[in-house]
């Protein structure tokens, strides 16, 4: 298992679809980010929408990334706790899908 960090444009996402054009599993945090923010029925869901209120939501009901983010990016005590409302959710998604690879075999 390899972990790719790095700060913006550094070119995680064209190293990330390297390693998927040569068939490696990826747990990308961006995604998985992006699915529990998706999530209407989530913790994270939950946590954000009691921690910036419904105005974060879009008409649909799921958090709405164009909306929250001017709220957290423009302020660095809302960024913390955007940041300790999705972190571990985050990081155990990680993890569980490491070991799922791991025990389906998955050896690259």
């Amino acid at each position: 298992m390899t972990g790719l960090t790095g700060p913006i444009a550094s070119g995680k996402s064209a190293v990330t679809k390297l390693l998927k054009e040569f068939g490696c599993p990826v747990i990308d945090a961006d995604e998985i980010s992006h699915e529990l923010l998706a999530d209407p029925n989530g913790q994270v869901h939950r946590r954000l929408v009691s921690t910036f209120g419904p105005e974060i939501l879009g008409d649909d009901g799921v958090i709405d990334r164009n909306k929250l983010s001017p709220i957290v990016f423009n302020d660095p005590h809302k960024l913390r706790l955007l940041n300790q409302a999705t972190h571990g959710p985050i990081l155990t998604e990680m993890f569980w899908r490491g070991v799922r690879l791991g025990l389906a075999g998955d050896r690259r």
